[in-house]
């Protein structure tokens, strides 16, 4: 599974939704996938880095997520290769991405890392989306593309219908020639590894990036909405004022 996001700051709403995939789908993992320029949406409050930084303390403590900071450093230029040294490996020095990030460079860089890594291995991409995210999925680059490189997990809220007339008609159609059931996948019916569209349930919690940026800019605590370990980062660092 792939959670992608701006995670401004990351909290518990993010956390579940990512929990609620990886139990609902039955995922091997979750890779929680920090944005650094995003395409759609204004540019993040706070820096790429601390932002990652965040990501890595929330979940440092679930065996199950994994956070990918290839939306926020990139080698450097004619500085790509591994060496070693007197026993030591020598990484190649990065630097800050400071182009947009687009879903598709991202699914087809995830994708070619994984199969080199787990190559002996099926494995499928599962990229997940909230329900009212994916409404607008039409309008993100090369989204028919995206298809080619992973399924679709949408989330929805309780009681929610995703209605066809809430979509385009593109969208519309994709929507039905794609639509899996949850239980089809999890139980290992559906053997393509990429193309299908398939909703599942979250838990509701209502919080938001916006209101605890809201409330840290007025001076109102934020403990129990974000992880203490993020609490605690964002006051040692005076984030959002």
């Amino acid at each position: 599974g792939i959670l992608g996001g701006t995670f401004d700051p990351v909290h518990f709403g993010h956390l579940r939704l990512a929990e609620d995939a990886y139990e609902a789908l039955n995922l091997t993992k979750v890779i929680l996938l920090p944005v650094g320029h995003p395409a759609h949406r204004k540019n993040p409050v706070v820096d790429a880095e601390s932002r990652l930084k965040m990501v890595q303390l929330a979940t440092g403590s679930n065996p199950y997520f994994i956070v990918d900071d290839s939306e926020i450093y990139q080698p450097q230029k004619n500085n790509t290769d591994i060496f070693h040294h007197n026993n030591k490996v020598f990484l190649p020095t990065r630097e800050i991405v400071k182009h947009t990030n687009y879903t598709i460079d991202s699914i087809k860089l995830l994708g070619h890392r994984i199969k080199e890594k787990y190559s002996k291995h099926f494995c499928s991409l599962v990229w997940i989306i909230g329900a009212d995210a994916f409404l607008n999925l039409d309008t993100w680059h090369d989204w028919k593309e995206l298809f080619n490189y992973c399924h679709f997990a949408v989330a929805m809220r309780p009681n929610y219908d995703l209605a066809l007339t809430k979509m385009s008609t593109e969208l519309g159609q994709q929507w039905c020639h794609r639509l899996t059931h949850l239980q089809d996948f999890k139980t290992g019916k559906i053997k393509e590894t990429s193309g299908k569209i398939i909703p599942f349930t979250m838990t509701q919690l209502d919080i938001s990036a916006t209101n605890i940026r809201e409330r840290l800019k007025n001076n109102l605590s934020i403990r129990y909405l974000t992880p203490e370990s993020v609490y605690i980062y964002i006051n040692n660092n005076g984030l959002y004022k």
